[in-house]
């Protein structure tokens, strides 16, 4: 049976967070930035040197170059989470480029701010395929529902981070590619938070996440499944948190009347750190596990720091603290070529867009000598042994659209003084099955 990361109540229920209105008025197009290696010369490697000449088959595709677009958030309230991203992916392209492109060819890099908004995503991707002229798009964004519609339209292959809703496993968008895998767009639960929970204990819960988020609210939902069924009795539920909400004084005081001894939040960084804070100053004896938050920026800083001592954190790539090949691969390249780097481990963002760029990476890879958008899409449907560059618990597969595995993995960190601890100690990832009957869409 295939594994694959959980992304259906940590990555995409978090951070996908897509909220109409959210966001503000600057064109995003305009903040574009061009990137391109100074590699120039095919040498051996991934993409090694062949023995026909490379033609120009496609938009974007020139005889030693290719040129892709990536789609993120620099600007706007979600630039705290993903305003890194692009450096990430310009490192992993780094990496690939050095070692002489893919098929003989450079990778060329244009990035594009969505400022937050999903008007604005779609103007990022008019102006990637009509003036910049792409071949395909990176997105990490969770404002992809702007521009989805026109990306398949095109047939423009899209490879990312599953962010901003079920458009990753819906019809006809088969163009789309999550570096987890397969999407199910009916958002079944899985077992595998309801059996990390019993394992630390917890007994009843609370589950918090926000109203104006349909990814959010999706993961709540999938949460009660999850607990349930491992037994856990979920007591207090509350999906009507403003997005980036940070005043959970009246929650705080309905948990503690609630009895739960344990806490999911289904937030960003700043809510997870809020509301860990508002637990501690309201004197709730409860465990806590949220999905954002396992990060350097969280360790740098100090008040957050001490409000999440204790505090679990779920990541559906290798801890860096186990140093894997993988991860140390990622470490070296960002140090090399990411100008915001110093140290210590990766932001979410910068993980969404390094793996982004390294499902662009196979499926250019996959695409043959002289790619076109067809190729592309055809020859990477039928990987089964993509891998993360590493970082994920187990190959995933790419031929079954609109599904998931039937076993889901994820790691599972504790934040205990200066550092996050694997749990369990072993440092393997831990495995759930889909629940029947779960669907929350």
């Amino acid at each position: 049976m295939r594994l694959r990361t959980q992304a259906v109540a940590g990555l995409v229920a978090v951070v996908a967070l897509v909220a109409a209105g959210c966001g503000d008025d600057d064109d995003g197009a305009s903040s574009s930035t061009s990137v391109a290696s100074a590699a120039t010369t095919a040498a051996s490697g991934t993409g090694g040197s062949t023995a026909a000449p490379n033609t120009a088959s496609a938009p974007g595709v020139a005889p030693d170059t290719v040129k892709v677009g990536m789609i993120t958030s620099l600007t706007g309230p979600f630039a705290s989470t993903f305003g890194v991203a692009g450096e990430a992916a310009q490192a992993r392209i780094e990496t690939e480029n050095a070692k002489g492109g893919v098929h003989g060819r450079t990778i060329q890099l244009e990035l594009v701010d969505d400022a937050s908004s999903p008007d604005q995503n779609l103007k990022a991707a008019q102006t990637l395929i009509e003036q910049k002229d792409v071949f395909a798009v990176i997105s990490v964004s969770s404002f992809v529902a702007g521009s989805y519609r026109y990306l398949n339209e095109q047939g423009i292959p899209v490879t990312g981070a599953p962010l901003g809703g079920p458009m990753w496993g819906q019809e006809p968008n088969r163009n789309m590619f999550s570096y987890s895998g397969g999407y199910d767009p009916t958002s079944p639960a899985s077992t595998l938070d309801g059996l990390f929970l019993k394992s630390i204990g917890a007994t009843k819960s609370a589950v918090l996440g926000y109203g104006n988020s349909p990814s959010s609210a999706i993961s709540i939902k999938q949460e009660v499944f999850s607990h349930e069924a491992a037994g856990i009795d979920v007591v207090y539920e509350n999906i009507s948190i403003p997005i980036g909400g940070v005043d959970f004084t009246a929650p705080v005081l309905d948990i503690k009347k609630s009895g739960a001894d344990v806490v999911v939040g289904s937030f960003v960084e700043a809510s997870d750190v809020a509301l860990a804070t508002a637990l501690k100053q309201g004197d709730v004896d409860a465990k806590q596990l949220y999905f954002t938050g396992y990060g350097q920026s969280l360790l740098d800083q100090p008040t957050a720091k001490e409000a999440a001592q204790g505090v679990y954190f779920k990541t559906q790539t290798a801890p860096f603290e186990l140093k894997t090949p993988g991860t140390e691969a990622m470490l070296a390249a960002l140090e090399e070529h990411a100008p915001s780097y110093d140290g210590g481990i990766p932001s979410a963002g910068m993980v969404f867009g390094w793996q982004a760029a390294d499902l662009m990476i196979r499926g250019l890879q996959e695409a043959g000598q002289n790619p076109t958008r067809e190729s592309f899409i055809t020859n990477l449907t039928a990987v089964t042994d993509y891998d993360g560059a590493g970082l994920l618990p187990a190959p995933v597969s790419f031929d079954h659209f609109g599904t998931y595995e039937e076993q889901q993995c994820a790691w599972f960190v504790q934040l205990d003084g200066e550092q996050f601890v694997p749990v369990p100690a072993d440092g393997k990832p831990m495995c759930g099955t889909l629940i029947p009957n779960s669907a929350t869409s």
